[in-house]
């Protein structure tokens, strides 16, 4: 349908290596093939939030209510969570639980999934494609010091006509779109979609869309 209007956690580990290639330079660590930076106090406060300011936005229950009153809202990518500006000029959260359904901030559109989290639509059709966005820590300690190195993470998910979110990856859209098997399999071969790319699981929704809007056999 057209939209409208894993358990968020603190992802925080201890640094394991993969190889021996696996390891620390200046400002990074590359851990199991992922990079992670250090962030100086300045650069992690602009880096904890998906907009730079709190700007005003909505809440809508799954009944379809949403309270007339605007919210100062902002996503923390390290928490997961929808933080709000109170009356009182405190930073507070938006209490998650499985009523709330969407959020709006700015001209931004997320939808509230109770396991999964806040997934933002990037692309609307009727299967939309949405990233759950998140700031990942990891702790790397030795004898003398502690030091935390962090990374943005993006992750892809399809939401059917009933907003169900499904992982993005081949095997889900062929299952959204089974009547259209082969072609959408050519298509990826084809093209080589990368399943981690916003563009690439754009394009590829848009030549399923079209498929799926093309004479019935």
């Amino acid at each position: 349908m057209l939209i409208a209007a894993g358990v968020c956690c603190d992802a925080i580990a201890q640094a394991k290596f993969s190889s021996e290639g696996d390891k620390k330079n200046n400002d990074s660590l590359i851990v199991e093939s992922k990079a992670h930076y250090k962030l100086s106090r300045e650069a992690l406060r602009d880096s904890v939030y998906r907009f730079h300011d709190f700007q005003y936005g909505r809440v809508t229950f799954s009944t379809g209510f949403s309270p007339e009153e605007k919210l100062r809202l902002n996503y923390n990518l390290y928490r997961g969570q929808m933080d709000l500006i109170t009356n009182d000029g405190d930073t507070s959260q938006v209490q998650r639980f499985k009523y709330l359904k969407l959020v709006t901030i700015g001209n931004h559109l997320f939808y509230h999934d109770n396991k999964i989290g806040y997934i933002e639509i990037v692309y609307q059709s009727p299967i939309a494609l949405g990233v759950l966005r998140r700031l990942s820590t990891v702790d790397l300690v030795t004898a003398s010091e502690s030091e935390t190195y962090y990374k943005k993470e993006e992750h892809y998910y399809f939401l059917d006509v009933e907003n169900n979110p499904t992982k993005a990856t081949q095997s889900a859209i062929v299952k959204l779109f089974k009547q259209h098997k082969d072609a959408i399999s050519n298509y990826v071969a084809d093209r080589g979609v990368n399943f981690d790319a916003q563009n690439d699981l754009i394009n590829l929704l848009m030549f399923c869309n079209q498929l799926d809007q093309g004479p019935k056999k």
